[in-house]
């Protein structure tokens, strides 16, 4: 499966989007802010990120805009979650927005459509 970044300040986001994702397979990574994330790339590039689109003293726009600024990850897919849609170039370079509370079926839709190999289509059919 993949290996999914999760960027997310609030603990029991976290713990929720650490446990879907597990439950699915994935290898899941965990920080709580665009800095800690930055590292976490550059440490090792994760196959996908989901990151809160509110952190505190910054948002997923300015980490979005922070990562696609580096060529070596400006094609990582993207997942933003939050409360209200998303604005501005930074935060159009997200590969989706999905707005909480999210359906877990469609955050795993997303999931698994962005990181599909070529020709997979499987796709999750919980209901």
């Amino acid at each position: 499966m993949a290996d999914i970044l999760v960027v997310v300040d609030h603990p029991l986001l976290g713990i929720d989007l650490w446990d879907m994702l597990q439950n699915e397979g994935h290898e899941v990574r965990h920080v709580t802010s665009g800095q800690a994330a930055l590292a976490a790339v550059a440490r090792r590039m994760p196959d996908l990120i989901v990151t809160d689109h509110t952190m505190p003293g910054e948002n997923g726009g300015t980490f979005v805009q922070a990562l696609r600024s580096d060529p070596r990850w400006a094609e990582i897919p993207l997942i933003q979650v939050g409360r209200a849609a998303v604005s501005g170039r930074a935060d159009a370079a997200s590969a989706s927005f999905i707005r909480k509370p999210w359906s877990q079926v469609a955050l795993l839709n997303q999931v698994s459509r962005l990181t599909a190999l070529p020709g997979d289509s499987d796709l999750c059919q919980a209901g």
